[in-house]
């Protein structure tokens, strides 16, 4: 019969060696959705980058631009349109990320409230799905979005009005619900200008225009932390959120960031450069 230490120094050693292994799976399993959150971030900047805008005039040129927030309708409300995510699934993985299913009942001629487009809405898109919310997602009545278009700075910066590209708003993002934004007015560079953002803050449908799916960073003194576990960017990885750039690049920003370099990065044209890393 084996001393009473000797079991008991048996039962340690294997309680360490459950808890060392339940560790490093669980370190495993966060890594591995932060590179596919980087993933999911990646495919989307560079499927919005590829949308082409024609300009008005007598001999109208093509330019790269970032498209409208929404897919805009005659007298129909930003909140009540179909989201920047509806012209962007032709550009996506048809088949592993769900584009194809949204895609055959989409009506773009149609508000979000078309009984077709609630249908479109309940497929899971799955670049659009930060993947440790996975299953939550399956669950929710519409399928979410976990990314969404940076518009700038304020409440109401994706109503902002883009007069000149020389000189656009101070607080104006890349993003604007009623029209596209020439890539010249992004007077900062692209590396410097944030594009879209991780959020699990007040998730809606990913087809669903306005605040859904477009945001501007919120510095008002009511208004939640701009990142971490309860603010209005990041809360799924512990480290901080994952950003988009305007040149498709994705950084992870730490929750330490100073919130004065996170609204520089939001603005467009407030003449700010990320400092070298």
């Amino acid at each position: 019969m084996r001393p009473v230490w000797t079991l008991l120094v048996a039962g340690v050693v294997a309680f360490v060696a459950v808890a060392f292994v339940l560790t490093f799976i669980q370190k495993y399993r966060l890594e591995a959705a932060r590179v596919q959150s980087q993933h999911h971030l990646r495919q989307l900047a560079f499927a919005v980058l590829e949308v082409q805008t024609d300009t008005a005039g007598a001999f109208p040129v093509t330019v790269q631009a970032i498209p409208a927030a929404t897919v805009v309708l005659a007298g129909v409300p930003a909140e009540q349109r179909l989201s920047w995510y509806a012209p962007l699934l032709p550009r996506l993985d048809q088949r592993s990320f769900g584009a194809a299913e949204a895609l055959r009942l989409l009506d773009v001629q149609q508000p979000w409230t078309a009984p077709s487009n609630q249908q479109a809405a309940r497929v899971l898109l799955k670049c659009a799905v930060c993947p440790l919310a996975e299953r939550q997602a399956l669950s929710m009545q519409f399928a979410p979005a976990h990314y969404v278009a940076i518009a700038g700075v304020g409440a109401d910066a994706a109503s902002l009005k883009l007069a000149d590209d020389a000189a656009p708003p101070a607080r104006a993002g890349p993003w604007r619900y009623d029209a596209p934004t020439p890539l010249a007015a992004i007077r900062d560079g692209l590396s410097n200008t944030l594009l879209l953002g991780e959020t699990s803050y007040q998730i809606g449908s990913w087809l669903r225009g306005g605040w859904t799916t477009t945001r501007g960073l919120d510095a008002s003194p009511s208004a939640p932390p701009l990142l971490g576990p309860a603010g209005q960017f990041g809360g799924f990885f512990p480290q901080g959120g994952h950003f988009a750039f305007c040149d498709a690049s994705v950084r992870l920003l730490s929750g330490q960031i100073s919130p004065d370099v996170l609204l520089q990065l939001a603005a467009m044209a407030d003449n700010w450069n990320l400092p070298p890393q």
